[in-house]
């Protein structure tokens, strides 16, 4: 209506019913004041919505600390919707089947959180990056049966899924429950929307920086190794500096260095770092199950717990942390020396891309740490045998009394003294 013809309208009410005429005017006077104050909330509420975007996108996007990423969303997220409580699911680096509970702020603590996850074929998962926008419980459900997602719900009680997308792929999932007081606006998933593609890309990008800042101390912890085998001459200060290498740099928590003892033919630890005082020293399992000459390459044993001589040798306290094994040969060309075992790596579950990336990285550190510890070790035996003229004796001793045992022969053993030993050596 245009305003004459308004105008018009109400001079011919004024005209019949002035009274009558006013009133209708306040009222709508009042209707459009609360229309244009509902408005300006509104509006306000987007104003603010998009400086706290614009705010948290700059932050985000000038960190690459995962867990500062982290806390910044599930704030942010909570405080702008009003939620009871948020969560944050990210696909796993060590099991990229699984989406985990990364943060929440309702399960605090990690075992609560661990029990609670996605497979990546799960509906709700497989309903979301589909959709690749906020979904509200309602909708999700009109597609999805309810047994798909009961479980989950038992634990978290969300109404809002958001779906972190990375070049149309579900990287992760950001879940709200209910508002405090009021319900979820297509404002709200809006903002959600936005919120869930910064997020992405800053994990995304946190997560190619920790990628890179590992491989880059993968060289630096490669190239101190080269300078410890170009440096050290003794086999035990190589052995010691080896292990501390790794432990410090390559996220080693329990492992050995084994050393073929050439009397037994059996691979004895030279030098530890976390195992107990109770596992034996003298030889482990994986001498029993790989023959020496066929131990050419890394030998993988995912489920070591399943193995009986691993039950035979370590102790009780070793057998509760340790699950798996890898047993890297050390070779200085068709010789065997020894074995490089790590039990134990932290944050790692041995998925098959995983196994290959440490097997091929722990080749190359065998391959360094080999030519050297063959020097060392021939020095070591020469001092040896230069120090005890008799070691050539009891070693030939030594290799006839294990033949013997190996063919269930009995033995006497006959013992020389030599009373006047070191007047013998002067004359």
């Amino acid at each position: 209506m245009k305003l004459s013809e308004y105008l018009e309208e109400k001079k011919k009410l004024f005209a019949g019913d002035p009274q009558k005429a006013f009133e209708d005017v306040v009222n709508q006077l009042k209707h459009a004041s609360l229309r244009i104050a509902e408005l300006d909330k509104k509006n306000r509420k987007k104003i603010y919505d998009l400086f706290t975007l614009f705010d948290i996108g700059r932050d985000l996007s000038s960190s690459l600390e995962i867990n500062t990423i982290i806390r910044s969303v599930l704030l942010t997220s909570r405080a702008q919707m009003k939620a009871r409580n948020v969560h944050l699911f990210l696909k796993s680096e060590a099991d990229e089947n699984k989406l985990v509970l990364i943060s929440s702020t309702s399960l605090k603590s990690p075992e609560e959180r661990n029990r609670v996850f996605f497979l990546k074929d799960h509906p709700l998962v497989l309903f979301l990056e589909d959709k690749q926008k906020p979904c509200l419980l309602p909708d999700i459900l009109k597609d999805m049966p309810l047994n798909g997602l009961s479980e989950h719900l038992a634990k978290l009680d969300s109404l809002v899924y958001v779906p972190l997308i990375v070049k149309e792929t579900l990287i992760g999932i950001l879940a709200l429950d209910r508002k405090i007081k009021e319900e979820y606006t297509e404002d709200n998933l809006s903002f959600l929307s936005v919120l869930a593609s910064i997020t992405a890309a800053a994990v995304e990008n946190a997560r190619l920086y920790d990628h890179v800042n590992q491989n880059l101390n993968l060289i630096n912890g490669l190239y101190q190794i080269s300078g410890i085998m170009n440096s050290a001459t003794s086999l035990d200060e190589i052995l010691n500096m080896v292990m501390e290498t790794i432990t410090t740099g390559f996220g080693v928590e329990v492992c050995a260095i084994l050393l073929l003892n050439k009397m037994t033919g059996k691979l004895e630890v030279r030098t530890h770092k976390g195992l107990s005082a109770d596992t034996e020293r003298t030889y482990q399992p994986e001498a029993d199950s790989v023959l020496m000459e066929e131990f050419k390459e890394t030998v993988f044993v995912q489920d070591i717990k399943g193995d009986r001589e691993f039950q035979k040798y370590f102790s009780s306290d070793d057998k509760a942390r340790i699950s798996y094994s890898f047993a890297i040969p050390l070779r200085a060309g068709e010789k065997l020396l020894g074995s490089l075992n790590i039990y134990k790596f932290k944050d790692f579950q041995p998925t098959p891309e995983k196994v290959d990336e440490k097997k091929n990285v722990f080749s190359i550190i065998a391959s360094q740490i080999a030519p050297a510890l063959l020097m060392a070790k021939m020095i070591e035996e020469v001092r040896e045998k230069t120090d005890n003229p008799f070691l050539i004796v009891k070693d030939l001793v030594g290799r006839e009394i294990v033949r013997a045992r190996e063919f269930n022969l009995g033995f006497v053993l006959l013992s020389i003294v030599f009373r006047n030993l070191p007047e013998y050596f002067k004359k």
